[in-house]
Parts: C-alpha cells; sequence; structure tokens
C-alpha cells in the first residue's frame, strides 16, 4: 500500500492490494494469443482451471474456480473451445483476510469482502459493515458510501452476494446486520 489510505501492509480491501492484474503470456505473443483486457474479476482458484484450459487439459468436475482461457485462445488453436461467454462467467470475487494482522499501519481485523465486474466494493469485518465504494467512478475510493442512506439498495446488493459468498465457501464469518429492506 506504500502508504495510500494509511496502510502499509498488502492485506487491506484497498484497490492498491487487491487489483492485481491477471497477466498471461505465450511465446510468441500476439501472434499465437488473443490479446486485449476484460473487466472478469479472478479469484485465486481461478488461476488453476484457467491454466488447464490454455493447456487444453480437462479441468477437474471436482475442481472449484472459472476458467478464463477463452478470452486467449486463438480460434485455430487446438486448444480453443469458443470465444468467452462473459454472461456466464461469475459476477464478483470474493476478498478476505482470515487471521488478524498485528502490524502496523494495517487492518487489524479479519474482514470479508466482494468486488462486482461493474466496479462496486462492499467490505465487512466481523458484525460491521465498513466499505462501499464504487470503484467504476471513485478509482481512488474516496467516498466511502457504507453508511450514506441514498447507497442502502446498493449496499444490501453488495451484502446478499457477499453473504452468498460466505455460505458457497463454508466461511463462519460473523456478517453485520444492515438492516435489509425486504
Amino acid at each position: 500500500m506504500i502508504g495510500s489510505h494509511a496502510q502499509w501492509g498488502k492485506s487491506t480491501p484497498w484497490e492498491e492490494s487487491i487489483r492485481v492484474p491477471f497477466i498471461i503470456g505465450r511465446v510468441g505473443g500476439s501472434y499465437n494469443m488473443r490479446t486485449g483486457k476484460t473487466d472478469a474479476v479472478i479469484n485465486h482458484v481461478d488461476i488453476a482451471p484457467t491454466s488447464l484450459g490454455l493447456c487444453g487439459i480437462p479441468i477437474p468436475e471436482y475442481m472449484v474456480g472459472h476458467d478464463y482461457s477463452a478470452h486467449c485462445i486463438k480460434s485455430g488453436d487446438p486448444e480453443f473451445k469458443g470465444l468467452p461467454k462473459t454472461g456466464e462467467e461469475p459476477d464478483s470475487a470474493f476478498l478476505q483476510q482470515i487471521p488478524r494482522k498485528h502490524h502496523a499501519h494495517s487492518v487489524n481485523r479479519a474482514w470479508r469482502g466482494v468486488i462486482m465486474r461493474d466496479g462496486w466494493k462492499y467490505v465487512c469485518t466481523p458484525g460491521n459493515d465498513w466499505l462501499l465504494f464504487n470503484t467504476a467512478d471513485d478509482p481512488y475510493e474516496q467516498a466511502n458510501y457504507v453508511y450514506d442512506g441514498v447507497y442502502q439498495k446498493q449496499k444490501e446488493r453488495l451484502h446478499e452476494r457477499l453473504a452468498r459468498w460466505i455460505d458457497e465457501t463454508g466461511d463462519e464469518f460473523d456478517m453485520p446486520d444492515i438492516g435489509l429492506d425486504k
């Protein structure tokens, strides 16, 4: 973080720490692969299936994660299985810091968060909602909307998606009560 948001460690939910480019290269560069960028949000569990897909190796059914290799493989390659189906790709990435980090100038709490393809990000500490940013409009995360009632519906959407991630992964994180309007 190098001091951004008064943080020095990398175990934080701000963009400087989590928005790491996932760059794939092949010998021969653009001559041997499709190039470009995507708005896909990738979790660490997506690296293995994507790597297998790039090699044309079938992905075991038990393996978690999404195969993003279709973004890179050219139509003439033997590994080609079709163009990317972005509508079938994950809508979000799950963010988490499980243990507390007892480092100076870092977040000294466990936290969970979600970043959506549309740029919205929501982060909680145990029993407390903490951050809500629209990184598409505010890439430097200067406006935290978590307690702004104008953004309650947006917060509820992200809260529900984060709760699903927590449930899907078997996490036992203590989600806050944000007064969901039903």
